[in-house]
């Protein structure tokens, strides 16, 4: 009869949590990888949950150019933007086989549209790229196969740079898309359908080397079957091969900042003489929206087609596949994120380049034919100030930049970091990690921490050493004077007692322990609820309470109910579908045998939960594989007790306890289907009769 109790309290219990569970799982917070952006034309940026944030305009569209804005024909396949500090724009009209040269106010003042040499005047065949460096405009011919250099005074051709000669390649076909040019005067080519990298030639066009060439992943099993496939199957398989770049351009420093469209190479790189990649990121990859969904629920990637660096070490990448432009600083972090795809002013159907100079942007539309004017705003210019001063080191002015940001965005995160950076700079550590704790930030917030902590432990060191010493003093008194008192005998003499204490003798000594704790009555029902009920309780004092760097979510995120079923339903569905299948393989155990052995092979975690607890408020970061380290113990631990727990209460060998466990696995899942299967049926049966309902009432009432 009590036997049967406890079965059926148990499976009410198991019901509960499952209708539990299932209420709450709508509720869960989405990731931002399932939110769809496709109708999200506002600017923005992500918060530290992958959540975007609207935020004030940094850039304004206010003006949109045509090719009648600087003649009588339409731009046609604009291809690229180039500023000099002469205060002239190049257009890259290359539809049209001509170079704009435009004035600060964006008028034509001329045009070029062929070079001229001893051979006399040749016509341009489809320009791409230009660029601009001591005087020169080079400009990338790309059907001509050459590169043209002209006097940035008069436009006057200085030289052609024809097709270098490059020995590995033997006889090549030469099409320079892209161009950057450095202080010393080397250019730096990207040809179509060559992938060795960027081509590296000196001023006079000799080709020097290759540089920065795409590192290829290949897979285990492309390697797998390279080996066991026959010739001819393997001639047909996919090639592993580098890809070419996107687009070049060269920050002040002389690193090269390319873009890439391949998913197996970073899309935003910084190269340096050595072709290596030391773009900074601070939390992972600048690589803009990953997670976008257009309003068709079609995932895009990021396709990143020009970039531009800025004075303070940032810059501004261009998104042709969802015509975005997207803005980090020297440190990859993202500022902010505007422009949308569409016809009306500031959006892009095709962006192919784009431009920064005086606080404007420029942007080329390629199939419309239109390049679109970005004037910079009072929020963007406080940004890219604030960006300005933490390159340049400048913590007080710093702090005031980016608290003027604040003002006008409040949700900002990203000055909540650098203001938080600020403070940790001139000590003000509390300060820091409670404004990092506040916006979900970890990194900066590790580093705060320890520079706080140890400021703790200097200020209260004295305290910290009386409380040890008090505890040792405890701990020897408990030893001399508690176990001899009549209090301690009375308690000790206590059953209930005796059934919780013995949990300490089975998980140092399961076989025993486990074997006693059956047949010699030495636990019971009262000790496997209350392990049960404090094992409970702090998991759930560890999932909400934790240290903030060891927690996985923000703390006004977690749902507790959520937590709890997912580890109790598992605890009630293992001893339901191990008493089922033992009790059909000669088990010796009983349900209720079975439900008390689980909860005492609880006790590890119960014990060590409270360190863990304590430990996760002490330690930083870099200290957090020691607290994993104790986690993973404490698992594997209360898992072999659960399996040396099953076998001395059904009586079994180990092959036997491996057979059931397997067979216990198979029925937790066969239960879950059988929940899951009812589940949906009272769904069906009750949308039906909420229907009927819903149509009787629209026809009678």
């Amino acid at each position: 009869m009590q036997r049967n109790r406890l079965l059926k309290t148990l499976v009410v219990t198991c019901v509960v949590f499952f209708m539990c569970f299932s209420s709450v799982i709508d509720k869960f917070p989405v990731s931002a990888a399932d939110r769809n952006f496709g109708k999200s034309y506002f600017p923005y940026t992500y918060n530290f949950q992958g959540k975007p944030v609207a935020i004030p305009e940094p850039f304004e569209a206010v003006r949109t150019l045509n090719g009648y804005d600087f003649g009588d024909i339409p731009l046609k396949d604009v291809s690229d933007l180039t500023y000099s500090k002469n205060e002239r724009f190049y257009v890259s009209d290359t539809g049209n086989n001509r170079i704009l040269v435009l004035n600060t106010e964006f008028k034509c003042i001329e045009i070029i549209d062929s070079a001229e040499s001893t051979d006399g005047k040749t016509h341009f065949n489809k320009p791409t790229s230009t660029a601009v460096m001591n005087g020169k405009l080079y400009v990338a011919d790309t059907e001509n196969g050459r590169i043209v250099v002209f006097d940035e005074k008069d436009y006057k051709t200085i030289a052609i740079l024809e097709q270098p000669d490059i020995p590995s390649l033997g006889d090549y076909v030469y099409l320079p898309t892209k161009i950057g040019v450095d202080y010393a005067g080397r250019i730096y080519v990207i040809v179509r359908n060559i992938n060795k990298g960027l081509l590296q030639l000196d001023q006079a066009g000799n080709f020097e080397s290759f540089l920065g060439a795409p590192k290829v992943s290949v897979k285990a099993i492309d390697i797998l079957f390279r080996k066991i496939f026959p010739r001819a199957m393997r001639d047909r398989l996919i090639k592993n091969v580098p890809t070419e770049y996107s687009s070049v351009n060269i920050d002040t420093d002389g690193f090269l900042f390319v873009v890439s469209q391949s998913s197996n190479v970073p899309p935003i790189a910084r190269l340096n003489g050595q072709g290596s990649n030391v773009i900074m990121k601070t939390y992972q990859t600048p690589a803009g929206d990953g997670d976008y969904i257009d309003s068709n629920g079609k995932r895009i990637e990021s396709v990143f087609v020009d970039i531009i660096p800025r004075e303070d070490g940032g810059y501004f990448a261009l998104d042709a596949s969802k015509g975005r432009i997207f803005s980090y600083d020297r440190q990859g972090i993202l500022l902010y994120v505007f422009g949308y795809p569409g016809s009306s002013q500031g959006g892009f159907y095709s962006a192919s380049s784009l431009e920064y100079a005086n606080d404007q942007i420029l942007v080329a539309d390629q199939s419309n034919g239109t390049i679109t004017i970005f004037q910079m705003s009072e929020f963007g210019e406080a940004v890219g100030d604030a960006a300005l001063l933490s390159a340049q080191g400048k913590s007080e002015e710093e702090q005031k930049a980016w608290s003027k940001v604040l003002r006008l965005c409040s949700n900002y995160d990203t000055a909540q970091i650098h203001l938080a950076k600020a403070e940790t700079d001139v000590g003000n550590h509390k300060s820091a990690i409670d404004r990092l704790s506040a916006v979900g930030e970890k990194k900066y917030y590790d580093e705060a921490w320890q520079y706080y902590r140890a400021e703790l432990a200097t200020q209260n060191f004295y305290i910290i050493v009386g409380i040890l010493f008090a505890v040792i003093i405890l701990l020897i008194l408990r030893k001399k004077y508690w176990k001899k008192s009549k209090l301690y005998l009375r308690i000790n003499e206590n059953v209930k007692y005796r059934q919780i204490r013995y949990s300490l003798h089975v998980i140092f000594h399961p076989f025993d322990g486990f074997w006693d704790l059956k047949r010699e009555n030495r636990g019971g029902l009262f000790g496997a609820f209350t392990i049960l009920g404090v094992f409970t309780f702090w998991y759930a004092i560890r999932a909400r309470f934790s240290g903030y760097l060891f927690m996985n979510v923000p703390y006004d995120q977690v749902n507790l109910p959520q937590k709890l079923a997912t580890i109790l339903i598992p605890i009630i569905l293992w001893v339901i579908s191990n008493w089922c299948f033992t009790t059909l393989m000669d088990g010796k155990g009983t349900f209720k045998e079975t439900f008390i052995a689980v909860c005492y092979a609880l006790t590890p975690y119960v014990i060590i939960a409270p360190l863990q607890f304590g430990l996760s408020h002490i330690l930083a970061g870099e200290e957090m594989a020691f607290y994993i380290y104790i986690d993973t113990v404490t698992l594997i631990w209360v898992l072999a007790l659960i399996f040396f727990g099953m076998m001395k209460t059904h009586d079994y060998s180990i092959s036997k306890t491996l057979i059931t466990t397997v067979l216990t696995i198979i029925g937790i899942s066969l239960i879950l289907f059988i929940f899951l299967l009812f589940f949906n049926l009272f769904s069906e049966i009750y949308n039906f009769f909420h229907n009927l309902y819903r149509e009787i009432s629209f026809r009678f009432y």
